[in-house]
């Protein structure tokens, strides 16, 4: 199991936690499997996640937390379709879900060509909610994207003012490299790996662009 669950006893003490938290509330019991669903997701409990909302999601089939969790891993897990299909069922629910609107963009963006539709879909998050910098930060990217560098440059600057997170900074990195700004983008992606030493997005996007700093 990828995670920090570093061992099964640690991992089934969680799960005997939310065992009881389960008996104790159970008033609380949609909001328990949203907890426990989203602990597991984050801490990239894979298969336990999967197994865990696709035994909860039929007893709250609307529950858009539940669906946008399960979203998460159907993507870690390559399985795009059914990505889509929890985001679309998100979706057709509330249109304006910002959440759904702009995961489903984003995740269209890295992972498809569909680049218009993406965009579409991470314009009207934007448009919903203005200042969130992972929405800027998704809005940029998809504009690099399209070749729009410049208008790209423009949102990740902005994103990375905000929320400067490893994958920001190589976003941000990569568009300034490509648009010629090689020191510039040097300078940022160097700073975020001093405070982020081990930031998987950074070093993935020096290896590909071959930057060495």
């Amino acid at each position: 199991m990828a995670s920090i669950f570093s061992n099964n006893q640690q991992f089934e003490k969680v799960q005997r936690l939310f065992y009881r938290l389960h008996q104790e509330l159970p008033d609380k019991t949609e909001q328990l499997y949203e907890d426990e669903a989203s602990l597991l997701v984050k801490h990239k409990a894979n298969t336990e996640a999967l197994a865990l909302l696709n035994k909860v999601i039929p007893l709250f089939p609307d529950n858009a937390s539940l669906r946008y969790e399960r979203a998460t891993i159907y993507e870690r897990l390559d399985q795009l379709a059914l990505m889509e299909k929890d985001f679309r069922h998100v979706l057709n629910k509330d249109a304006n879900n910002v959440a759904a609107l702009n995961g489903l963009g984003y995740l269209l963006t890295i992972r498809t060509t569909r680049f218009g539709e993406a965009y579409t879909l991470i314009r009207q998050a934007l448009e919903l909610s203005p200042e969130d910098p992972s929405i800027i930060d998704s809005m940029g990217w998809v504009l690099f994207k399209l070749g729009r560098i410049e208008e790209a440059i423009t949102h990740l600057q902005k994103a990375y003012e905000q929320f400067p997170d490893p994958e920001v900074a190589a976003h941000l990195g990569e568009a300034l490299w490509v648009n010629g700004k090689k020191t510039e983008a040097k300078g940022i992606l160097r700073e975020n790996l001093q405070n982020n030493p081990d930031a998987e997005e950074v070093l993935d996007t020096l290896r590909r662009l071959n930057i060495t700093l």
